[in-house]
């Protein structure tokens, strides 16, 4: 949430290197609002080259449960990676 103005509208536009989250349009928000990134998300991506690290099926299904919490988003505990790791 920027300035209270909109929430994320869905899972999908939430983006990871499994190390942190973000919008799949934070490049709009930075070019447009002038957004400052934290510097240690700089540093931890330009130690990667600008190239997301692959990641196992497991760390996502943890980042997407994590992240899911934490944006207060509803989910049906009968489907998805819930489900599959009874959760």
């Amino acid at each position: 949430m920027i300035g209270n103005a909109f929430r994320v509208p869905g899972g999908s536009s939430v983006l990871t290197d499994g190390c942190f989250t973000w919008r799949l349009d934070l490049a709009s928000y930075v070019q447009h609002h002038s957004i400052a990134l934290p510097q240690e998300f700089l540093t931890f991506i330009e130690g990667n080259e600008f190239r997301v690290p692959p990641l196992e099926q497991e760390q996502l299904i943890e980042i997407t449960l994590l992240v899911n919490r934490v944006l207060g988003f509803r989910t049906d505990p009968g489907a998805g990676p819930h489900s599959a790791h009874g959760r």
